[in-house]
């Protein structure tokens, strides 16, 4: 069997148990990256090191999180493979991979998250809050832009998170916005908001014609790619470090570190399936905070 077959029968037993999202993006996974590089070698011929070179290869090019999202694709298939006993090992098991960690490139500096947020008010499009909003509770794009005004709390100070926007095709194939629950079971949770979030979002809703948070400005849902845009155009106008827009939300978790927030407490805002997932992902936000923290104990001597 060639790996492109065992990709696609793969996919046709796991899609059920996937949301559309998912599937959309795992399909695009094996048929953009896994069947040219893979497709046409035999399963059973499948070596660690074929596999080795080819991440080798697609790691200079893409970010730790999509390279995983491939090995994971990759190794389930071939599990899949084992079970059925195609094969007698997966050959994917033990291979070597970049950590995920945050790179610092992706986060806003104090000073340039400073002039951000500086930026935004003085300009006042409504349009705009949402960038602060995920700078203090480290929301996700499909997060923010699903939000409506019956899941904010002003008396609470919470936000409920319990739905996200994305852009997908539907099972005939057409693109459009797509309503579904968060990214995980873990990710439907309470965040709880700074007063000076509260504040912003007390006096923008006494003024709001929608039902949404953040929307356009005919009162309609926006879709991630606009926002995302707008977000390019803010950066660029604030004369900031341009980032990708899941920066804020690494930007958000950076801050909280260095304000000493656990990182326990930290997970569960961010959604994170378990403490050691934020762990992973922040340890050299948190090696450099406990330096500077140890600098500072120094001092006092």
């Amino acid at each position: 069997m060639k790996v492109k077959n065992l990709l696609y029968e793969w996919y046709g037993y796991r899609r059920e148990m996937l949301k559309l999202s998912t599937n959309m993006r795992y399909l695009g996974v094996i048929e953009k990256y896994l069947l040219p590089d893979l497709g046409e070698l035999d399963i059973d011929k499948l070596s660690k090191r074929e596999i080795q070179i080819f991440l080798n290869k697609i790691q200079t090019e893409m970010s730790p999180s999509s390279v995983n999202i491939i090995v994971s694709i990759l190794r389930s298939s071939l599990d899949y493979a084992c079970e059925l006993e195609l094969i007698e090992n997966n050959p994917c098991v033990s291979i070597k991979r970049k950590s995920a960690a945050c790179s610092s490139a992706s986060v806003f500096s104090r000073t340039d998250q400073e002039k951000l947020e500086k930026y935004i008010i003085k300009h006042n499009d409504k349009r705009w809050l949402g960038i602060i909003i995920c700078l203090y509770t480290g929301l996700r794009i499909g997060e923010l832009l699903a939000l409506e005004w019956d899941d904010v709390n002003m008396e609470r100070g919470i936000i409920y998170i319990n739905k996200t926007v994305y852009r997908a095709r539907d099972a005939f194939g057409n693109w459009g916005i797509r309503i579904d629950t968060p990214k995980t079971y873990s990710s439907v949770r309470y965040v709880p908001m700074p007063n000076y979030i509260l504040d912003l979002l007390r006096q923008y809703k006494n003024i709001s014609k929608s039902k949404y948070v953040i929307s356009n400005k005919n009162g309609e849902r926006m879709s991630q790619r606009t926002y995302q845009s707008i977000f390019k155009n803010v950066c660029r106008d604030a004369h900031v470090p341009p980032i990708n827009f899941h920066g804020l939300r690494h930007s958000f978790a950076t801050r909280a570190i260095e304000s000493g927030m656990d990182i326990k407490t930290l997970s569960e805002i961010l959604g994170h399936k378990n403490a050691t997932v934020t762990l992973n992902r922040y340890v050299h936000s948190m090696l450099e905070t406990k330096i500077e923290s140890v600098n500072r104990m120094s001092k006092n001597f």
